[in-house]
């Protein structure tokens, strides 16, 4: 997300209208993909039970406060829960995708010689 961000302020200059309107819409999509990278985080780092009779699933974490004893912090998740996140996830992931799009093909700043990904041999 830094280097989006770090591209788009190289890019985008913002004291035009096209330019305020990118910046905004850059705001927005920072944090949707705040929300869908801790959901996704979640997914990815709990321990899944699947009870195959019922078939349902649980999501299971390992708590262990200072002082406190361990236990696990166990959440119901159906089919639609998950199938809803990945949605929201697929539907950011799109967005960023259009803005990608934009920042891309803004109309250079001064320097004709901007290039999205330098060569080794501009670099230095």
């Amino acid at each position: 997300l830094d280097l989006f961000v770090a591209l788009h302020r190289y890019r985008v200059p913002i004291n035009t209208p096209r330019g305020e309107k990118s910046a905004e819409l850059l705001q927005k999509l920072l944090s949707q993909l705040s929300t869908a990278e801790t959901k996704r985080n979640v997914i990815a780092h709990s321990v899944w039970l699947i009870d195959g009779i019922h078939k349902e699933a649980k999501r299971t974490k390992p708590i262990s406060r200072r002082k406190k004893e361990f236990k696990d912090d166990i959440e119901d998740v159906s089919a639609d829960d998950l199938n809803e996140i990945a949605d929201s996830i697929e539907d950011v992931f799109f967005e960023t995708g259009k803005l990608w799009k934009e920042i891309q093909f803004f109309p250079h700043r001064k320097n004709k010689e901007i290039l999205v990904f330098p060569h080794r041999k501009n670099m230095g």
